[in-house]
C-alpha cells in the first residue's frame, strides 16, 4: 500500500531524513562541484540530475522525475538551485525543510512544515537522533549553502522505518537549506579581565572553564572573549546561541559543575533565544550582556545569586549559586 503525504514533526522528520540521507553530501559549483571549493562526499549522477523541482526555496516544492527512478548502488546529490549565503563547514548549524518522494510512483510521502524549524548540525547530526555520526543527514549538509535547494536520490537501503516503505524502494528527497549559522564563535580573541575565569575551547567550539582559585565576584560581570564581526544584536531579536553554564564551587580548588539544563553543547543543537528580559532561558543580566554585541562573539558572564535566577533557579542549580555562562553568538534568526 502506498502512503499519502504527511506533515511530520521536527523529531520525526529528523529520524526519517537521517535514514534517507545517510552518508550523502550536496553537489554544487566550482572545483569539486561545490561552492567555495568544498569537496562533496557524493557526486551528482544520472538519477539526481534528472530531478526537477519548481517553487521558491523555503516553500513546499513540486518535484518531477521519471518513474520509477533508477538508483544504483551509490546515493547521488545535485544542487537544483544555487544559494548565495554562508557555506556550511562541519559543525555549522543549519535550518532546513524537506519533502520525501516515493521513487517508484513520484508521490510525496512525508514533509516538514516548511517553517524552517528543523535544525541539523553539518557533519554531526539532528535533534532526537541517537548515535549521531557520519551515517546521517548531517553529512549531506557539509558544504551546503544557505538559500540552496538540493535533490537527493537513494536506493532506499538506509530508509528509516518512519517512511513505511520497503528497504529496497528508491526515494527522492528535495532539501531546502533555509539558514546556515557558524557552529561556534569565530571572532578575534580579546585580552582577559583580571579576576574572571579563563575560557578554554575545544576544536569544535565546546567551552570549558578554569577558575585558578579566584574569589567569587559580589556583582555581575561580563567580558568579550572573542569579538565577532557580524550583525549587532538588538533587544527583542531572536538570537541563535550556543551556551554552557556552570555553578561556581564553594571551595577554592574545586571544579565548576556544569548545569545540564543550560548546556546546548551536550545536545549539539544551538538554541533560539529571544533577547528580552524574563524569557525563561537566560537571566536578565545575561541578556543585557548579549544585546549590543556582534554575531560571532563569545561572551563570559558571571552572575552572583542576586543577579541570577533568584528564587527560580534552573534544574541543577540553587538560588544560592553563582553562575558562570559562556555564550557563543552564532547569528540572528530572521
Amino acid at each position: 500500500m502506498r502512503r499519502t503525504t504527511a506533515i511530520i514533526t521536527a523529531v520525526a522528520a529528523a529520524a526519517l531524513l537521517a535514514g534517507v540521507l545517510a552518508g550523502c553530501a550536496p553537489a554544487g559549483r566550482g572545483p569539486g562541484n561545490q561552492p567555495g571549493g568544498c569537496v562533496p562526499e557524493l557526486p551528482s549522477g544520472d538519477a539526481s540530475s534528472i530531478v526537477k523541482a519548481t517553487g521558491v526555496v523555503g516553500k513546499s516544492p513540486k518535484a518531477t522525475f521519471p518513474t520509477p527512478i533508477v538508483v544504483k548502488k551509490s546515493d547521488q546529490v545535485t544542487v537544483l538551485k544555487a544559494g548565495h549565503g554562508l557555506v556550511a563547514a562541519k559543525g555549522a548549524q543549519i535550518d532546513l525543510d524537506a519533502t520525501i518522494y516515493d521513487g517508484t510512483t513520484g508521490r510525496p510521502i512525508a514533509a516538514t512544515a516548511y517553517d524552517g524549524s528543523l535544525r541539523a548540525v553539518a557533519g554531526k547530526g539532528l535533534p532526537g537522533q541517537a548515535g549521531l555520526g557520519r551515517s546521517s543527514l548531517a553529512t549531506a549538509l557539509v558544504c551546503a549553502q544557505a538559500g540552496s535547494r538540493i535533490a537527493l536520490t537513494s536506493n532506499g537501503k538506509r530508509l528509516n522505518a518512519v517512511s513505511g516503505l520497503p528497504a529496497s524502494e528508491p526515494i527522492v528527497a528535495v532539501i531546502d537549506v533555509v539558514h546556515v549559522y557558524p557552529g561556534k564563535a569565530d571572532g578575534a580573541n580579546q585580552l582577559p579581565q583580571d579576576g574572571m575565569p579563563s575560557v578554554i575551547t575545544a576544536v569544535d567550539g565546546q567551552p570549558g572553564i578554569v577558575l585558578q582559585e579566584l574569589d567569587k565576584p559580589k556583582n555581575a560581570r561580563s567580558e568579550v572573549v572573542k569579538a565577532g564581526g557580524g550583525a549587532v544584536l538588538k533587544k527583542g531579536q531572536k538570537a541563535v546561541l550556543h551556551y554552557t553554564a556552570w555553578t561556581w564551587p564553594d571551595a577554592n580548588g574545586d571544579k565548576p559543575a556544569v548545569i545540564d539544563s543550560l548546556d546546548t553543547w551536550s545536545a549539539g543543537i544551538a538554541r533560539d533565544v529571544v533577547l528580552s528580559k524574563g524569557n525563561g532561558v537566560l537571566p536578565a543580566q545575561a541578556i543585557d550582556a548579549i544585546v549590543g554585541q556582534k554575531a560571532g562573539s563569545q561572551l563570559l558572564v558571571v552572575l552572583p545569586p542576586k543577579d541570577g535566577y533568584g528564587a527560580n533557579p534552573p534544574q541543577g542549580a540553587s538560588a544560592k549559586d553563582t553562575v558562570i555562562f559562556v555564550i557563543d553568538i552564532l547569528g540572528v534568526r530572521s
